[in-house]
């Protein structure tokens, strides 16, 4: 049996004052090096900036007109996550005194206001993702479970009955990776608690699931809705998935530790992936052409 793996996801607004390409410079060329650093330090497995910026809220919400989807639109430009063994993880990397230090670092770029936590664990992940070096996106969509059923029969329906089949018609259309973050009451009440112990600022994400997809454009999404063994899956969703309050993001992916070790950043600690005006640009996304 594998490992279970926890996802902490802190969702960040820039302040007015700072521009997306400065927020990516805080994020990447400033910071990145000594976050990674800690988080590896305290036992990490994975570290991930994912950021947004109007041009990916555009793309995504042309792909949602496309759809006819009843999909709210994420406005977050910065998400921190962390993939960690177990809680003790998280609780050294908050009482490091290095930590408490990035609050005056952040404090020119990131706006204090409605950070979203979620916390949880992943499953059904088709590959490792981070052996993708060009640039790579996750669209991920949240979802609450239908009233009718129990966060126990919501989570083997999704695991032991969709997420199998899901698997298999993505990866055949190309998606570098797909997988499940379950949020339960459980989890919800223990982000909580770990909000109270940093000061409790964080909003609290109440969605039972988030389906990510990691892909190199929306075309490949596309392909996989218009194929008709996941029309039947959609349409098998319906006694189980509720439709009310759907919320989506588009991004791009940065990973700054991977197996415990910090990985995408030179010698001298600038990271390696193209630059801001590279990752930003989707003005080659078809939904963007119509």
């Amino acid at each position: 049996m594998s490992q279970r793996r926890l996802r902490l996801s802190l969702a960040h607004y820039r302040k007015d004052s700072c521009t997306e390409e400065s927020c990516h410079y805080f994020g990447t060329a400033l910071h990145a090096k000594q976050a990674a650093s800690l988080h590896a330090k305290h036992g990490t497995l994975q570290y991930h900036q994912v950021y947004s910026t109007q041009s990916t809220r555009d793309a995504l919400d042309a792909f949602r007109r496309s759809l006819g989807a009843d999909w709210s639109i994420d406005q977050h430009d910065m998400t921190v996550e962390l993939y960690v063994p177990d809680l003790q993880t998280l609780r050294g990397i908050a009482s490091d005194p290095e930590f408490a230090s990035f609050y005056h670092l952040e404090e020119p770029y990131l706006s204090r206001r409605h950070v979203v936590a979620s916390l949880g664990w992943v499953e059904v992940i088709l590959r490792n993702i981070m052996s993708v070096k060009q640039r790579l996106l996750r669209i991920a969509v949240s979802h609450n479970r239908h009233p009718s059923l129990s966060e126990e029969q919501f989570h083997q329906w999704a695991t032991k009955e969709h997420c199998a089949r899901a698997a298999r018609i993505h990866a055949r259309h190309g998606i570098e990776a797909y997988g499940m973050l379950f949020n339960p009451e459980t989890a919800r009440t223990t982000v909580k608690n770990l909000n109270r112990t940093l000061g409790g600022s964080w909003a609290i994400d109440e969605h039972d699931v988030t389906v990510e997809f990691y892909l190199h454009s929306l075309d490949e999404l596309t392909s996989v809705l218009e194929d008709p063994e996941f029309k039947i899956l959609q349409q098998e969703e319906e006694p189980y998935v509720s439709g009310k309050d759907i919320v989506a993001t588009l991004g791009w992916v940065e990973s700054y530790v991977q197996n415990g070790r910090v990985v995408n950043l030179n010698p001298d600690g600038v990271p390696t992936y193209p630059n801001f005006g590279v990752l930003a640009d989707f003005s080659s996304e078809q939904v963007n052409q119509k």
